[in-house]
């Protein structure tokens, strides 16, 4: 019993090394100001999320690949970072 929970441990510790966690604020450029409902989504795959009231987002992405990231909300011109 203890063999399986001790193998259990190193596949979980094994696939969180296959993944990241990308996260950060989305602010306004000029005033600075926290952006909420900001709407970021993975270009060429089905993953996303939104800003939170304070401007934060969290997105958990295969360590493997690069990124592009497009951040759009309304009344505001959407915008693309790669991450790598």
């Amino acid at each position: 019993m203890h063999k399986f929970y001790l193998w259990a441990f190193f596949l979980f510790i094994t696939l969180q090394s296959l993944s990241q966690t990308l996260s950060g604020y989305v602010r306004e450029a000029k005033s600075q100001e926290s952006l909420s409902d900001v709407h970021i989504r993975v270009k060429n795959a089905r993953i996303g999320t939104t800003s939170n009231v304070y401007g934060f987002y969290s997105i958990k992405l295969d360590a493997s690949r690069e990124y592009e990231l497009e951040f759009s909300k309304v009344g505001y011109q959407s915008f693309s970072k790669k991450f790598y």
